[in-house]
């Protein structure tokens, strides 16, 4: 195969002419991510037989359970519809649940969530066409559980990691009132922290907020960010519950947010994301501060790997972005007062697409931002194969010269 291989960072990047980037062999970038694949995903085997032939229009398909291959139709309260055979594999020391499809013509009324233990594994023997929408939740790190009025200094839970490794910490309380200024003011606990992802960690809470005019000021300790996860295929880690607060009488606490799934896509042919194709991976936002709690973090995102032997081209929309950590102001003092941050939570970081390929060809959108919606904490795009169109991707304006 002749093979363009460049891997694109949120590090600082080298600038690329589109001649350089012509030639085979050229890398962009100055800061490798991931590396070129030594071992592609096992060769559809068709024992789950056609997805066009099952899942046709999708009329009342709601999710997918890739621990079990049920399928829930969404009529009557919900019930299960059908069973998918699946084979239990290992690739890269993981284990996976390999859907073997013959075809996979994904229509564009097929809406599903896909979700499960482990990463999901979906394979085809023919050209891959993908005109619906994929939720994966697959592998997702879940966001850290409220504080309950005897959790020891009302702090928010951590977020789990699918990796094992620290999602989002949670934020410290209590809240309480102090009298500063003249009147009766109000301190707040502290946000979580975002969720990570196998890139990079998520962002730290914000520290509690304490009236300007008071004195002697209390900052209850915000959520780490989640640790970094190893770079296989996982999802993103959950974000840290914010730290509760006990207000006029009554309690309150918020979780945190969950982090995306994690799926791989091989075929031995090519791979077509439509322009009504959407692969969603992305970390859920977290919740606002409210009656003097923190927020909580923002999600993780998580990973959309694409293998295929012929070309992979995108019109659609593939989205990994980390979620957004609750963002508030809060207004602080009694005779003069000042706008401020809230207790904030920090934001979930970008996830990683990964593309194997003879082309590859984007003229939709891929979004791995961080939880801002900007490059900071962002997620990565590694390309190995011959780019035809960088196409746009949020995240990483700072990809060099592409034709």
């Amino acid at each position: 195969m002749r093979s363009l291989l460049s891997h694109v960072a949120v590090a600082a990047l080298l600038a690329t002419s589109a001649a350089a980037a012509s030639q085979p062999g050229a890398q962009l970038g100055a800061a490798p991510v991931g590396g070129p694949s030594h071992k592609t995903p096992p060769v559809s085997d068709g024992s789950s037989g056609s997805f066009n032939a099952q899942f046709g229009g999708g009329s009342c398909l709601v999710w997918l359970n890739t621990d079990t291959g049920q399928v829930w139709c969404s009529d009557s309260g919900g019930f299960i519809l059908f069973t998918v055979p699946y084979k239990v594999v290992k690739w890269k020391k993981q284990t996976f649940h390999a859907y073997n499809f013959t075809d996979m013509t994904v229509q564009p009324t097929v809406k599903l969530t896909i979700y499960g233990t482990q990463p999901a594994m979906f394979l085809a023997n023919q050209d891959i066409s993908f005109s619906g929408q994929f939720t994966i939740a697959a592998n997702a790190g879940s966001g850290g559980v409220a504080a309950t009025s005897e959790t020891q200094d009302l702090k928010g839970g951590d977020g789990a990691s699918p990796a094992g490794v620290a999602g989002g910490g949670g934020g410290y309380g209590p809240s309480g009132s102090v009298t500063g200024g003249g009147c009766v003011e109000y301190y707040t606990s502290a946000g979580g922290g975002g969720g990570s992802s196998t890139l990079h960690s998520g962002k730290a809470g914000h520290q509690g907020d304490f009236p300007w005019d008071a004195g002697n000021p209390i900052h209850d300790v915000q959520g780490d960010g989640g640790a970094v996860e190893p770079s296989k295929l996982y999802g993103g880690s959950g974000g840290g519950a914010g730290g509760a607060s006990s207000y006029a009488g009554d309690f309150y606490a918020f979780p945190g947010a969950d982090g995306g799934g994690a799926v791989v896509i091989s075929t031995t042919g090519s791979i077509e994301i439509t322009s009504t194709g959407v692969i969603d991976a992305s970390g859920h936002d977290g919740i606002v501060a409210a009656y003097n709690t923190g927020s909580s973090g923002g999600g993780g995102a998580g990973s959309e790997w694409f293998y295929a032997e012929g070309s992979f081209s995108n019109s659609g929309v593939l989205n990994l972005h980390g979620g957004a950590g609750g963002k508030s102001k809060y207004t602080s003092g009694c005779s003069k007062t000042k706008t401020i941050e809230g207790p904030d939570g920090g934001d979930g970081a970008g996830g990683h697409m990964r593309v194997n390929a003879g082309t590859f060809d984007n003229t939709g959108l891929i979004d791995v931002s961080g939880g801002a919606g900007t490059s900071d904490s962002s997620g990565a795009v590694t390309v190995e194969g011959r780019v035809l169109h960088r196409g746009r991707i949020k995240g990483l304006s700072e990809w060099g010269a592409m034709p």
